[in-house]
């Protein structure tokens, strides 16, 4: 689990924001999408958010999966993450 932060000069989350993520030992089965991925964020009012990866790639040489995100204008400030 993390926690993502605006900035402060961020007053909203435009419709498409784009969060990348890097995650250690995510592996998609064979024929599965990026749609497999979901990441469950939850808002500093505890509104929880089920948020399903638009794009996930392999980073070359090392075990690492690049996840992306698209964030719609849904969330409060700040956020925690977790992916499962």
């Amino acid at each position: 689990m993390f926690r993502v932060l605006r900035a402060g000069w961020i007053s909203v989350l435009i419709r498409n924001t784009r969060v990348l993520v890097l995650l250690q030992n995510l592996k998609l089965n064979q024929g599965e999408t990026a749609s497999a991925v979901m990441v469950h964020l939850v808002d500093n009012s505890n509104q929880s958010y089920d948020v399903t990866a638009e794009d996930v790639r392999v980073v070359p040489n090392f075990d690492l999966a690049q996840v992306t995100l698209r964030l719609t204008g849904q969330f409060g400030p700040p956020v925690r993450a977790q992916c499962q």
